[in-house]
């Protein structure tokens, strides 16, 4: 059983994003000994889980699945009813909640 902080650095050795190959955005330790990587493009994440799979079997890769996104809302004053919140969160997230169903 390793640390995180030494799976970390296992990752960063099999990786070596340093060359140039690929652009790695985010990178950050989980529980468990995990570590979420994030990346811009799917090809980029191929090439990444293709050359941690191809690490002599010390480490393992595997696609996250994202979870349902949240939101919470502080301090909306009461003369709002919630259709009015929904139809203004729809009318200024127009591009981002377009492929998101209505419900």
């Amino acid at each position: 059983m390793e640390t995180g902080e030494e799976v970390l650095r296992r990752v960063r050795d099999a990786v070596n994003a340093k060359e140039g190959w690929v652009k790695v955005d985010k990178i950050r330790k989980a529980k468990n000994q995990k570590v979420i990587m994030g990346c811009a493009t799917e090809d980029e994440r191929r090439k990444v889980k293709d050359r941690i799979d191809g690490a002599g079997g010390l480490l393992i890769a595997e696609d996250m699945k994202n979870k349902e996104p949240l939101l919470v809302m502080k301090d909306v004053l009461l003369l709002n009813s919630d259709e009015d919140v929904l139809k203004a969160l729809r009318k200024q997230n127009g591009d981002i909640l377009q492929y998101i169903a209505n419900n």
